[in-house]
């Protein structure tokens, strides 16, 4: 006997974080990218960078300036990066990601 699944095709699905919701597969690194440049502008500091992130549940790399949080939806596993770097003042000079999808 054969088990059912969900609808969604596994047993558990888990939201984005709200800074990755929305994000379209097909283009989501078209999107990422302009997003966190939109949210987290050149000369914002980076405190308040950290403190979104690890409100969302992004795990941050302490010997880097990098993040990234995953999710489940339906059979996808979904990856969200980001990197940054700041000025002398603890500002940031620059930011970028990228979304990394895994579907069967």
């Amino acid at each position: 006997m054969a088990a059912a699944l969900p609808l969604g095709g596994c047993w558990w699905e888990t939201p984005p974080p709200k800074l990755a919701e929305g994000l379209v597969v097909s283009v989501a690194n078209d999107e990422w990218p302009p997003r966190l440049r939109s949210r987290f502008p050149v000369g914002t500091a980076e405190a308040e960078l950290l403190g979104v992130l690890n409100t969302q549940g992004f795990a941050i790399d302490g010997r880097g300036r990098k993040a990234k949080a995953d999710w489940v939806q339906g059979v996808c596993n979904h990856e969200v990066t980001v990197v940054w770097q700041v000025k002398p003042d603890n500002t940031l000079a620059d930011i970028d990601g990228r979304y990394f999808p895994a579907c069967p």
